[in-house]
């Protein structure tokens, strides 16, 4: 939403605030985040942050703990929403 109308900010931000989201407004708030396609671009961050974290745990030697935590960013961002 960061780069979405003024008025969209403000209804993402109010919808945050509020705890008793009406259904007209959820579903504003949904078609906006499929019009903008938010959710593959915060899908494809994910992807990238995965990436390196999977890097990062290659330095170590390989056992089963480390087999372990390279399962997890791949299962993150590949399971079922």
């Amino acid at each position: 939403m960061r780069d979405g109308e003024p008025r969209h900010r403000d209804l993402v931000r109010d919808a945050l605030r509020d705890t008793n989201l009406s259904a007209s407004k959820r579903d504003a708030i949904l078609q906006l985040v499929r019009e903008s396609h938010t959710a593959e671009q915060v899908l494809s961050k994910a992807h990238d942050y995965a990436m390196k974290a999977i890097e990062c745990l290659k330095d170590f030697p390989a056992c089963e703990a480390q087999t372990a935590l390279l399962s997890i960013p791949e299962y993150i961002v590949e399971r079922d929403r």
